[in-house]
């Protein structure tokens, strides 16, 4: 994570416009959605978009399909959705899949901390994000195709378990 850490070369979008689009979902979630995931909201209001805004290229899909490993070296691949954000916005939508993966967000985030950026990660941005992943994702796994619904919910509960680490 820390060697693709560069200025983005071109005039890529701004991750600013993927985080738009997570909070649009979580705030549709949020209003027709039971109370259970009412305290959610105040996170999900305080989601900073200009918090994410930076000169540093991002891929913004980073998980194990997009890695290639062998040799003891990495690759990643499909720069698809490349953008350019703060330097700390890859780490942080990893984090999330490393929870699916079977850290707990403790050891996520301990994984997270070995790429220098996050130390500059603002803490509440990052909460607000966890928690409007997480209902991005019960959003998307509701109106979304079917086969994608059991990976969409095990994001949001590894989401949801970011969200309790980090509020206790």
């Amino acid at each position: 994570m820390a060697a693709i850490s560069i200025p983005c070369p071109w005039p890529a979008p701004s991750v600013v416009v993927k985080v738009r689009g997570l909070l649009r979902a979580a705030e549709e979630f949020l209003a027709d959605s039971p109370a259970d995931v009412g305290h959610y909201e105040p996170l999900v209001k305080g989601l900073r978009l200009g918090d994410f805004e930076g000169d540093t290229l991002l891929h913004a899909d980073l998980h194990a399909g997009n890695l290639l490993v062998g040799r003891g070296n990495a690759r990643v691949v499909d720069w698809s959705l490349a953008c350019r954000g703060a330097p700390w916005a890859d780490i942080t939508l990893l984090i999330p899949r490393l929870i699916d993966a079977g850290h707990t967000p403790a050891q996520a985030e301990q994984v997270a901390s070995r790429v220098p950026a996050w130390d500059s990660a603002p803490a509440d941005t990052i909460t607000a994000l966890a928690a409007t992943r997480a209902l991005f994702a019960a959003r998307m796994a509701g109106v979304g195709p079917a086969h994608l619904r059991a990976r969409r919910l095990r994001t949001a509960a590894a989401c949801q378990a970011w969200v309790e680490y980090r509020t206790g």
